[in-house]
């Protein structure tokens, strides 16, 4: 069963650690604009191809919501990533922004 919550609610960014270092974070992105399975292959593609670290996209188009899967040492190294993710939903033409 997932962890309980962080007490006072969530930060801006959202990531989970992994119990297992062969396990990568989630990193969730809100994408806007995505309307079919085209936006979300797109979304997807833009994503896998923003970072080796990248090793799972999942896209919820009823709540537009984006789960990235990356490898990375810790969750530092996971948020510094952000930027280099909405840059890429960005640039395969899509509105997005951290999760909070």
């Amino acid at each position: 069963s997932p962890p309980p919550p962080a007490p006072g609610g969530g930060s801006r960014y959202t990531i989970k650690a992994s119990t297992s270092e062969d396990e990568p974070f989630e990193i969730a992105l809100k994408v806007e604009g995505m309307m079919c399975d085209g936006c979300a292959t797109s979304v997807t593609e833009a994503l896998l191809a923003a970072t080796s670290a990248v090793k799972d996209v999942r896209v919820d188009l009823d709540t537009k919501k984006v789960s990235v899967f990356v490898t990375c040492e810790t969750m530092m190294d996971g948020l510094g990533m952000m930027p280099t993710l909405v840059d890429a939903v960005v640039n395969a033409g899509f509105k997005a922004e951290p999760d909070f």
